[in-house]
């Protein structure tokens, strides 16, 4: 709030604790649970994952790389994925770390528009269509090697 007074913070999680919400406050947003959170992306300058638990790649990584927002992410959010810290979004691992790289983002949005747009081109690798044609073009030349 002393680097970026004007700033507000929605706290998207899937049914948040009763300590979660007692953050709600005119500069804290408290949602809820949402269907989606592909909305929220028009109305932030960033998105924030400090994730600490969970199993496999996480989807929660492209969604906001795909809207073009400078991701702010820790190496065990952004886990299973080509992403370097640096070149296609901010890397944070403590609070203070990532409260440091949100500033950041809203005080010199030009210096990570460049972020944004290699984080864009790496969610755009993963496309559904193009990794069924990517898959179609695996599959058909296993098959044209396989015969006599």
């Amino acid at each position: 709030r002393r680097v970026v007074p004007g700033a507000t913070l929605t706290l998207a999680e899937r049914d948040p604790t009763p300590r979660v919400l007692a953050l709600a406050s005119p500069s804290v947003r408290v949602p809820g649970t949402l269907a989606s959170v592909a909305p929220l992306f028009d109305e932030h300058g960033a998105y924030a994952l400090p994730l600490s638990f969970g199993a496999g790649s996480s989807l929660k990584v492209l969604e906001p790389l795909a809207a073009g927002l400078p991701l702010v992410a820790n190496a065990f959010g952004v886990r299973g994925f080509s992403l370097r810290p640096g070149e296609s979004y901010r890397g944070a691992e403590t609070a203070d770390e990532f409260a440091d790289a949100l500033c950041s983002v809203l005080t010199d949005r030009a210096r990570h528009d460049a972020l944004a747009d290699a984080g864009r081109a790496e969610a755009e690798r993963h496309d559904w269509a193009r990794l069924g044609l990517d898959f179609s073009a695996f599959v058909r030349d296993t098959c044209a090697a396989q015969r006599p």
